[in-house]
C-alpha cells in the first residue's frame, strides 16, 4: 500500500524503517543508506520523508537537507500510536510554519512522549516540552 500511496506524490510520508525495507525489498543499513533511500522517494513529488527508527530516533529528508535526530532514552510503556503522534506533530509544526529543526525536535519529542504512556492514551504537553529540549540532531 505504501508504494501505491507514494505514486500519488503526497506532501509528506512517515514510514518506519521496516516499512521502508519492505517497500524496497532489502535490508537498509545505517543512516547514510537510509538517507539515500529516502531521497529517492523525493523524485515522486514528496516534499518530506520522515523515517522513524524506533529507539534509534528518526530521519527527516527534504531536497534541501537531511536531519538525523537521535532517539531519546525513555521508559517505554506502549509503542501504539507513536508514529501517528509523530505525524500529528509534523502536521502541527508545518501548519505553524516552524523551522525544519524545530519541526524535527517536536516530532521526535511527541513520538517519545507517546511511548511513555499506556495504550492509546495521549501524552501531556509538559512532557513533550521537556523531551523537546533533550532532542539532539545532526545534519547528514
Amino acid at each position: 500500500m505504501l508504494k501505491l500511496g507514494i505514486l500519488s506524490g503526497p506532501y509528506l510520508i512517515k514510514p518506519n524503517i521496516d516499512e521502508l525495507e519492505g517497500m524496497f525489498n532489502k535490508k537498509i543499513n545505517g543512516i547514510p543508506e537510509t538517507v539515500e533511500v529516502a531521497k529517492s522517494l523525493l523524485d515522486y513529488g514528496i516534499t518530506i520523508v520522515a523515517v522513524s527508527l524506533g529507539s534509534e530516533g528518526a530521519l527527516f529528508v527534504t531536497k534541501k537537507s537531511s536531519i538525523y535526530a537521535h532517539g531519546l532514552k525513555v521508559n517505554v510503556k506502549s509503542t501504539v500510536g507513536a508514529g501517528d503522534s509523530m505525524v500529528a506533530a509534523l502536521a502541527y509544526a508545518l501548519t505553524r510554519g516552524l523551522r525544519f529543526e524545530e519541526t524535527v525536535k517536536l516530532a521526535v519529542a511527541t513520538g517519545a512522549a507517546n511511548v511513555m504512556t499506556s495504550g492509546t492514551k495521549a501524552s501531556d504537553i509538559k512532557t513533550i516540552i521537556e523531551l523537546e529540549k533533550q532532542v539532539k540532531y545532526e545534519y547528514v
